[in-house]
């Protein structure tokens, strides 16, 4: 049996979908982008604001999905790669939210999970020089009617890779290699006011599961959003029981915090079960609520903890049934190499000092059914490879393919192909938890969120994780 490391060990486990609870508002901003629609046109027929059009690009005055004109592009070569742009007027540290709408004729790319008629934010340096720029954004293949496409989120930063961002500029594009007929309309990109209020929950910290009698959250105040300064506002904490009984009840009145930490100590000997926190916002002036937040809380014993095959302490920690474990993981994507092979490598692996191995192909198999072999053969498959890394003494952080689900149509499909999954495989010994988002980012926060949500839901016994490069969102 492999020994397994006690250890710190953070994990985001995607616990910033718990912060907010409700969307924030969206204020329009039409000074951020000039000619959204392509109505206004200069007098050689090239769109106002925009940069010269390049070949292939030209305003189409008979398709549009409002007003007169969109903007096409046509191509059939999969080396060409040209686009036109905008500079836009952002703010660093601001959030916006991009959305349009956009119409495809047999658009195609060999890769489908990455690439199609799109738009872009790129961040420009000194003398115009390319530094980079958000590019995971959402994607259209295919043959469809007028479709909107939204970027969920994009902070602005200030920095990248270590240089000032001096100019910010709007792209639309074919990704090199995609082609077909793409026409784009009505670009909005709105100013993302925050929330109010938001909470974050330090104690418990994980999935809401509370082991000793403390409960502590983080809460993050947004007075002007409301037209008002922290001074104005007063927190109110409810702690109830299963019947609605009060358990606890504190308020916190503010002066020039707008992050304060709020701790509520259980009477003695809680018993364990359901609890649901309220958090109330009240403006002292008026004396009316502002804003309600619940949180469901669920008290468990030790000896309950330590029958989840993975949990996180209240210090960050990785518990395996209750023994303190750290994950010393590497990466693959080998499932489909013949026996032997398999075998060589995995006992590379584990004669290492690793214990869990991710394999970004492990659900692979599922894109083999076809009229001959049936999805229950090919979980079968997956099943033996799971299997084998136990004869290894390896365990596996499962990754999902979430950005395939995302070029799915219908948002249900998308759910049920992941339960399917989930319920699947979650009882498998070799499981560890499973990997959601390998770098996607925050412009598919609302999906990811929706999945994390299925997958808590069906495995309420396994951690999720997702993986972000994007530093300038983690603030």
């Amino acid at each position: 049996m492999k020994t397994i490391l006690w250890v710190n060990l953070i994990f985001f486990s995607l616990s910033l979908l718990s912060c907010s609870p409700s969307p924030p508002s969206q204020n329009s901003d039409l000074t951020i982008l000039i000619n959204p629609g392509f109505e206004e046109l200069l007098s050689d027929g090239q769109p106002k604001g925009w940069s010269p059009l390049p070949a292939k690009w030209r305003i189409d005055p008979h398709t549009a999905f409002a007003g007169n004109f969109s903007l096409q592009v046509d191509n059939e070569d999969k080396s060409w790669y040209e686009y036109p742009s905008q500079k836009i007027q952002v703010t660093p540290g601001k959030s916006y939210q991009i959305s349009l709408w956009i119409k495809g004729e047999n658009l195609h790319h060999k890769d489908s999970s990455t690439n199609g008629a799109t738009f872009c934010v790129e961040y420009l340096g000194e003398n115009n020089s390319w530094l980079g720029g958000e590019y995971d954004t959402p994607k259209l293949l295919g043959t469809t009617d007028w479709r909107q496409l939204i970027l969920e989120e994009i902070i602005i930063p200030s920095r990248w890779l270590g240089e000032e961002v001096t100019d910010y500029q709007f792209c639309l594009l074919l990704t090199k290699g995609t082609t077909g007929t793409a026409w784009f309309d009505e670009i909005c990109i709105k100013e993302i006011t925050p929330p109010l209020c938001n909470i974050f929950s330090l104690k418990p910290n994980y999935r809401n599961l509370l082991i000793n009698d403390t409960i502590q959250v983080q809460v993050n105040l947004n007075p002007q959003t409301a037209s008002l300064t922290l001074k104005d506002l007063k927190l109110q904490f409810l702690l109830k029981n299963i019947g609605e009984e009060i358990i606890h009840e504190s308020s916190l009145t503010l002066e020039d915090n707008s992050e304060p930490i709020h701790s509520i100590q259980l009477p003695y000997n809680t018993s364990e079960g359901d609890y649901q926190l309220e958090i109330d916002l009240h403006d002292i002036n008026e004396e009316n609520r502002l804003e309600t937040i619940i949180r469901d809380i669920r008290k468990i014993s030790m000896a309950d903890r330590n029958t989840f095959p993975a949990f996180i302490d209240q210090e960050n920690r990785l518990l395996c049934q209750g023994t303190p474990s750290f994950p010393l993981g590497i990466y693959t994507a080998n499932t489909e190499l013949p026996q032997k092979e398999l075998r060589e490598e995995l006992t590379t692996i584990a004669e290492g000092p690793f214990n869990i191995l991710v394999n970004y192909n492990t659900l692979a198999p599922l894109s083999w059914v076809n009229d001959k072999v049936t999805e229950g053969e090919c979980y079968s498959f997956i099943k033996q490879y799971l299997d084998l890394l136990l004869e290894y003494d390896l365990k596996t952080f499962c990754a999902l393919p979430s950005r395939d689900f995302f070029t799915l149509a219908d948002r249900e499909r998308e759910k049920a192909e992941i339960k399917k999954i989930i319920t699947t495989l979650k009882g498998h010994p070799s499981l560890l938890g499973w990997y959601l988002n390998d770098e996607i980012g925050p412009s598919y926060l609302r999906q990811l969120s929706e999945y994390y949500q299925t997958i808590r839901k069906e495995d309420p016994s396994h951690p999720i994780f997702s993986v972000l490069y994007q530093l300038h969102y983690l603030k």
